[in-house]
């Protein structure tokens, strides 16, 4: 396939920018790695001053060479300059606009195994940084240079659809964020065809396809209505509030659809108990540091801790999973009802596994049984002689002889 790159966008543009140090809000220092996509009409700079009108400030950086793609930047060394500061909350990624909607295969090889060496390449450096893929949009007609071998992308629909597809895939195999511009811009072409989005080639953004993607991008980073922004740009204000309108119900109405949220930590735990010694296991998703509180009046930062009691009891366990300041937590009660819990390993009680369920036979009848899961929660049974459970359950079987509490684990 061939890419078509404007003689006039040959030359490379990196700048620094700082939204108006007079903003009280929120700060986003935010990193643009892409080509002239991005650099026409300063996208970074829109971002700043869309941010500033609502008082928030976006310090911006940007690696932006004329017709660059993924590939290019994984070499060259402003980029990678660039991605090794410290410091980065975003880090957005545009690859070549022909690229993406090229035949699977092609993508396959030429593009995804770039945005990965990207997306690597920004958390070695910027371990809390969230990547944010640019979802770009359909050439006015289709791209033509490369309609007769691959005519899934001779019509604006056909490419455009190829994009979001792509788009979608690299950023959901990377755990990042999307930007949906191209979903805007879609929008927009529909419901306001009076907008001029692109300049005369048919594929670099007007002011107004700049605009649109700005707000987007404010969206995504502080996770709030563009509406509230006053900035429009060189555009008037009718225009620019019918776009941040479109922004709002296309992103900002729909953040979890864009990945917003969706990797942010998840606390789950389970555990063994053997006698007061109770063994924890975390089984949090998407978390690197853990924070324990035992019920007891002790606590531990250890992933899955160990934890021994000094008496029998109910106790609510607390654990706050986080990762890069994002915090998940979940309680549960461990329940220590003896300090000498037996298992059962008499011969006369004897337990059978088959197909999904655990059957077992008295040779004395107990008192009474009970089923407990790991969370605590019991249900008393009467004359229970068997129970299903679904695969990686763990249930435990209690029941009284005697006088004495016998304990079994069923393991499914």
């Amino acid at each position: 396939m061939r890419i078509a790159i404007p003689y006039w966008m040959i030359c490379g543009l990196m700048c620094w920018q700082l939204a108006s140090a007079q903003a009280t809000g929120r700060i986003k220092r935010v990193l643009f790695i892409g080509n002239s996509y991005t650099a026409v009409n300063n996208l970074p700079e829109m971002v700043s001053k869309m941010a500033a009108s609502a008082g928030d400030s976006v310090f911006t950086a940007m690696s932006t060479p004329g017709g660059f793609t993924f590939q290019g930047h994984t070499t060259h060394q402003p980029t990678l300059s660039l991605i090794q500061q410290p410091g980065w909350d975003y880090v957005v990624l545009q690859e070549q606009s022909q690229r993406p909607a090229f035949p699977q295969s092609q993508v396959e090889l030429e593009v995804f195994p770039y945005a990965k060496a990207l997306d690597s390449l920004i958390h070695l450096a910027n371990p809390c940084a969230k990547v944010v893929f640019y979802r770009t949009w359909g050439r006015q007609n289709g791209d033509q240079a490369n309609c007769a071998q691959w005519p899934p992308v001779c019509t604006y629909a056909g490419m455009d659809s190829l994009l979001a597809l792509r788009y979608r895939q690299m950023a959901d195999s990377n755990k990042a964020l999307l930007c949906p511009v191209g979903d805007v811009w879609k929008k927009v072409r529909s419901l306001l065809p009076q907008v001029s989005l692109y300049q005369s080639d048919g594929s670099h953004p007007e002011i107004a396809g700049s605009y649109l993607a700005a707000s987007a991008f404010y969206s995504i980073f502080f996770q709030n209505n563009p509406e509230v922004c006053n900035y429009k740009a060189s555009l008037d204000s009718v225009t620019a509030r019918q776009l941040r309108t479109v922004v709002r119900e296309v992103v900002f109405d729909s953040l979890p659809l864009w990945n917003l949220g969706l990797w942010h930590p998840v606390s789950m735990f389970s555990w063994n108990t053997q006698g007061l010694q109770v063994q924890f296991q975390n089984n949090s998703f998407f978390a690197s540091k853990a924070r324990w509180t035992f019920g007891d009046g002790q606590s531990d930062t250890t992933w899955s801790p160990s934890h021994l009691y000094a008496n029998p009891g109910n106790y609510t366990v607390l654990l706050i999973s986080e990762h890069c300041n994002t915090k998940d937590s979940v309680t549960n009660t461990v329940f220590l009802n003896s300090t000498d819990l037996q298992y059962s390993d008499k011969e006369e009680d004897r337990f059978l596994y088959q197909d999904g369920h655990y059957k077992w036979i008295w040779e004395t009848q107990p008192t009474q049984v009970m089923i407990s899961d790991l969370a605590g929660r019991r249900t008393n049974m009467k004359d229970c002689r068997f129970i299903y459970g679904k695969r990686g359950d763990i249930l435990l079987l209690t029941w009284f002889r005697n006088g004495r509490e016998n304990v079994k684990k069923l393991i499914f």
